[in-house]
């Protein structure tokens, strides 16, 4: 390590819980070859080695110049990991806040969106990769196993689970990071490496591969993909501020309709409650004040009157139901502004 890292390396190793981040990278060093359970991943390790520390580099970078980072990193650190898979995990995990940071810190607004739009596409796919893989885990643990005489045998449990000292058989760590590097550049998913030690332990083959791409691809389409996206805060949080008055414009309009809706309400309770008094109690120039009142509020809101006009209160489903096109008009400024980046940026 040259002379500036090595500095970084010891003023870092001295402050408050930083013993998990550097166990973290230790764990990534070169594996013995014997428990490298497929030869490949030896040869991935070898062409992924030059990324690697890259990838340390960039790490030791973030948390030395940016403190939220620094303690995002060693927070996430704090668990120790019970294996170099496990490890990789943590590393991935920390290697994500490393790209918010480096996507934040760009030196132009456009350069920041091209970066940030990017990281959220990955990190929309990881999120897909690691749920196809999390449903992977839950479907073979309701597989009903066998016993070597063809009875029934026990359920299959993980290897977390532990029962009088024995530890499950279905790991879960490696089945994630199977599905994760197996799926890492077809999907271009961020920072992690395409290696692993134990994958044969995992038992993800080809197939199931095949099958998680084509299910992360198809749920994509259309709108799947954008919606995704806006489901990672730090992207939809970014456009938020970026736009603010677009979305301050929307909000205002959303002012003046749940007023409006309110008012509808609080019209069409009264013209219930007009309607079920006594006959002789009842004022028929009310009512059909309160019925006109409810008409015009209806037709403000551009919706039919008629459901209006029951005799009965507002049920709380309708009055729900009057705001969501409302929602869905911040919704598709979401989207068209993330379409847009998207373009911009060439992902």
């Amino acid at each position: 390590m040259r002379q500036g890292w090595q500095e970084v390396w010891d003023e870092l190793e001295q402050a408050h819980g930083s013993q998990g981040f550097f166990e973290v990278i230790k764990s990534q060093q070169a594996p013995a070859p014997e428990i490298v359970q497929d030869p490949a991943d030896l040869v991935r390790y070898q062409q992924n080695l030059t990324h690697l520390r890259q990838n340390v580099r960039r790490l030791l970078q973030a948390a030395e110049s940016d403190e939220a980072t620094r303690t995002a990193l060693f927070n996430l650190a704090a668990v120790p990991a019970q294996c170099a898979d496990a490890g990789a995990q943590l590393f991935n995990a920390m290697g994500f806040e490393v790209l918010k940071l480096e996507a934040w810190v760009k030196p132009t607004v456009q350069a920041r969106n091209n970066a940030l739009v990017l990281l959220a596409k990955q990190k929309a796919r990881l999120d897909k990769v690691n749920q196809i893989a999390r449903q992977d885990i839950q479907r073979r643990l309701a597989m009903p196993t066998l016993n070597d005489d063809g009875s029934a045998g026990p359920p299959l449990r993980l290897t977390t689970d532990v029962v009088n000292g024995e530890p499950g058989t279905l790991d879960e760590v490696e089945v994630y990071g199977a599905y994760q590097t197996g799926l890492k550049a077809r999907l271009e998913l961020p920072w992690l490496a395409d290696h692993m030690l134990y994958r044969v332990t995992a038992q993800v083959d080809a197939r199931q591969l095949v099958s998680a791409y084509n299910k992360v691809i198809e749920e994509e389409q259309d709108e799947g993909l954008v919606d995704q996206m806006l489901e990672q805060y730090f992207w939809s949080d970014y456009l938020r501020n970026l736009h603010a008055d677009d979305y301050d414009q929307i909000e205002d309009a959303h002012r003046q309709v749940g007023e409006t809706i309110e008012s509808l309400r609080l019209a069409q309770n009264a013209l219930a409650a007009h309607e079920q008094l006594p006959a002789e109690q009842k004022n028929q120039a009310t009512g059909a004040q309160l019925r006109q009142r409810v008409v015009e509020l209806a037709d403000t809101l551009n919706v039919a009157p008629e459901q209006f006009l029951t005799g009965e209160p507002m049920s709380d489903e309708l009055y729900g139901s009057l705001f969501l096109p409302g929602f869905e008009d911040e919704k598709e400024l979401s989207r068209r502004l993330t379409r847009q980046a998207m373009v911009i940026a060439g992902v």
